[in-house]
C-alpha cells in the first residue's frame, strides 16, 4: 500500500494532517490508507450518486467519517455533472472534455447528471463540523481546483496546513485551471507549491503547504529554484 501525497508531506516536510476533507472523493480508495497514515478524522465530498454510494461503502461507518452528496464550488447552485466513459475511469466533471482529453483518453460524455453544488466553507458550517480538526484537504475534482478553492478560502486561510491537489500544465477539460492558476489562487491565501508529481501528458498532482510551517531552507530552495516537480512513466 503506497503512501499518500499527504503523508509524503508528513514525512518530507514535517506538516501533517490531522484531519482531511476529500473533495471529488470518487470510490473513497484512499480511506484505508487515510486511516493507516493515522488520519482518522475524514470528510468525503462526492457529486455523483452511483460513486457517492461505493464511496460511502468504502470510507465505513464511524463518528469520525462523514460523507456528503454534493459537488464544491465558488457559488451555492446546480449544476450539471458530464458522466464521462474514458480508458482508465474516473474523468467526470463539472467540464466538458477538451481535445486532448478526447483524443489521448476517449473521453466522451455519456450522460448529464444534475447535482447541487455548495461551496465547501457554507457546507462545513451547515454540518456543523469542527474545523480546526481538519487541517488536510485534497481536491480532484478534474479541472474545477479554481472554483473549489473559491469557496474553500475562509477555511483554508484559518486552518488548512497543507493542500493536496490535482494539476494540470495543459488543460484537458474545457476552461479549466492550470498549475500556475492554482499557485496564484493559493498565494494570498498563505501558501506555497512545494512538490509536483507528473505524468507524460502534463497532468499530476501537487503539495501545497502553508508558508509560516515551511523551514527556512524550503523558503529558499522555493526562491531560488522552485518546487520540486517528479516526472513519472
Amino acid at each position: 500500500m503506497g503512501m499518500t501525497l499527504l503523508e509524503k508531506a508528513r514525512r518530507r516536510y514535517g506538516v501533517g494532517a490531522r484531519g482531511v476533507i476529500h473533495i471529488g472523493g470518487h470510490l473513497g480508495q484512499e480511506a484505508a490508507r487515510y486511516r493507516a497514515e493515522g488520519i482518522d478524522d475524514q470528510l468525503w465530498i462526492e457529486p455523483q450518486p452511483e460513486a457517492f454510494e461505493a464511496m460511502r461503502a468504502a470510507v465505513g461507518d464511524s463518528p469520525r467519517v462523514r460523507c456528503a452528496n454534493v459537488a464544491c464550488g465558488s457559488t451555492r447552485g446546480v449544476a450539471q455533472l458530464r458522466q464521462i466513459d474514458a480508458r482508465g475511469g474516473g474523468m467526470s466533471s463539472l467540464l466538458e472534455p477538451g481535445d486532448e482529453a478526447r483524443a489521448r483518453f476517449g473521453a466522451e460524455v455519456s450522460r448529464l447528471i444534475e447535482v447541487p453544488v455548495v461551496p465547501l466553507d457554507e457546507l462545513l458550517e451547515e454540518l456543523s463540523v469542527d474545523r480546526a480538526r481538519f487541517n488536510g484537504v485534497v481536491i480532484d475534482v478534474q479541472g474545477f481546483e479554481l472554483e473549489v478553492i473559491r469557496g474553500a478560502a475562509g477555511h483554508i486561510a484559518a486552518h488548512v496546513d497543507v493542500l493536496v491537489s490535482e494539476v494540470s500544465r495543459r488543460p484537458l477539460y474545457e476552461g479549466s485551471c492550470l498549475e500556475s492558476d492554482l499557485d496564484a489562487e493559493l498565494e494570498p491565501l498563505g501558501f506555497a507549491r512545494v512538490y509536483t508529481r507528473l505524468k507524460p501528458y502534463e497532468h499530476g498532482d501537487a503539495i501545497y503547504l502553508r508558508r509560516s510551517r515551511i523551514g527556512p531552507l524550503m523558503n529558499l530552495r522555493l526562491r531560488t529554484i522552485g518546487p520540486r516537480v517528479r516526472r513519472t512513466g
